[in-house]
């Protein structure tokens, strides 16, 4: 049985070897793709899919675990093939998403068009940029905007501070879209700002201890990318040389805390690759310097990175399953975020530890900001769903989504009040 499943195994990656990356320009199709949730239920299993995710050549939208299913990305040429896979070695598998092309074409921006902001349909970078801007005209003694510097295609990095003025007050960091495929999370730190400046009135007691940084896209390259070109990237657009002409490094495995190390991948067309050199993109670089340079000033407290999917709110580390020593603080002031989340909408997630209830994961901005970054509560929060659209959640969910977030986030935010 096991030779068999080998013999398997070799044919599914050796006819998969040029699906998984495209360094061209062309409007990538996703027509008839298929996302699959695969569920192994031994070692041996779990060992299955570890092989087949190691070969890369396909793309785990979830990675393989212990503790939850992993949901692979097929294209078209490779279903049948691939479940015969799974049938040989008898790893129960269900199909999540039967069309991603479907869903693609259901997001589908009107590029032609301009638009002002909202939060019933996703936005180009063009639309939320210039609704920053605009924020700052119409709101001038709330809003600031700092550019902390370039991509590596030259696009600025914008963070917004909100701030009522006043001496010593804690900062609090927000940041969205590292991974440019997850575009809720983008949606979800814009809902936040245009929260906190619109109905500023309501939040007079989080301003009058906290000022808000908010940057709410990292990989600018790539969320262009994922409008123009294809929908499904999730790393930077760096050119490193790769011989296949791979492109990108996974900017959150780039920072320099504990860099290189599990849950990482030196493939350059590997999903996680880590880069050549911790800080070898901008946008991970800058926004380390700009936090670090800015330590005598600025009284760095909070730290909360938006991700998708999963429903999860996680703190440090992700490079080891070891706890770090205010654990169960975090985890305690968490359990509360998360049940204030799911008290709007009944949306239920899980907290603890990164490594635990998700996968390792090295180089991380989260375990960064634990571990040099100088900030007491870190997180990073898995937005929703759990896989029924996985990383193309309807533009109907946007709002709820963000407004359960957002009342989440509240709670840490009220640990300042006295």
């Amino acid at each position: 049985m096991r030779m068999l499943a080998k013999v398997f195994l070799i044919l599914v990656v050796g006819a998969a070897i040029g699906f998984a990356n495209s360094a061209g320009n062309d409007i990538v199709s996703y027509d008839n793709y298929q996302v699959l949730r695969v569920s192994p239920q031994n070692e041996a299993q779990y060992n299955v899919l570890v092989e087949l995710y190691d070969g890369g050549k396909f793309d785990f939208w979830a990675k393989p675990s212990k503790i939850s299913p992993a949901d692979i990305l097929i294209d078209p040429g490779h279903q049948k093939s691939i479940q015969e896979y799974f049938q040989v070695n008898e790893i129960p598998f269900t199909t999540m998403i039967p069309d991603v092309g479907r869903l693609i074409s259901e997001q589908k921006i009107n590029h032609d068009l301009t638009s002002d902001m909202n939060w019933d349909d996703y936005q180009t970078i063009e639309t939320i940029y210039d609704w920053l801007d605009s924020l700052v005209i119409s709101h001038p003694n709330l809003v600031s905007i700092t550019t902390i510097g370039q991509s590596t295609e030259g696009r600025d990095l914008k963070v917004v501070k909100i701030s009522t003025g006043g001496d010593n007050k804690t900062a609090f960091w927000i940041d969205a879209t590292i991974h440019a495929r997850e575009w809720i999370a983008p949606s979800t730190a814009t809902y936040i700002i245009n929260e906190l400046v619109t109905k500023s009135e309501n939040y007079a007691h989080l301003l009058s201890v906290l000022d808000f940084y908010i940057l709410p896209i990292i990989n600018t390259d790539g969320y262009v990318y994922t409008h123009t070109t294809d929908r499904m990237w999730r790393k930077t657009r760096s050119d490193h040389d790769s011989p296949f002409g791979c492109r990108g490094v996974d900017a959150n495995r780039n920072f320099g805390f504990h860099w290189g190390e599990r849950g990482s991948s030196n493939d350059k067309c590997d999903e996680t690759y880590r880069g050549p050199e911790a800080y070898s993109e901008p946008e991970a670089f800058v926004m380390k310097e700009f936090i670090v340079n800015n330590r005598e000033t600025i009284k760095w407290d909070t730290y909360i990175t938006l991700h998708s999917y999963s429903q999860l709110w996680m703190t440090p580390w992700g490079y080891t399953k070891d706890l770090t020593e205010d654990y169960q603080e975090l985890k305690r002031l968490g359990d509360e975020a998360a049940e204030e989340l799911k008290s709007h909408f009944g949306t239920a997630y899980r907290v603890g530890n990164a490594a635990s209830i998700l996968y390792y994961s090295s180089g991380s901005s989260r375990d960064w900001a634990k571990g040099e970054g100088g900030f007491k509560y870190v997180y990073t929060l898995e937005l929703r769903d759990k896989g029924q659209y996985g990383f193309l959640l309807p533009k109907e969910q946007i709002i709820p989504t963000a407004i359960e977030t957002w009342a989440g986030i509240q709670i840490v935010a009220k640990t300042y009040i006295k």
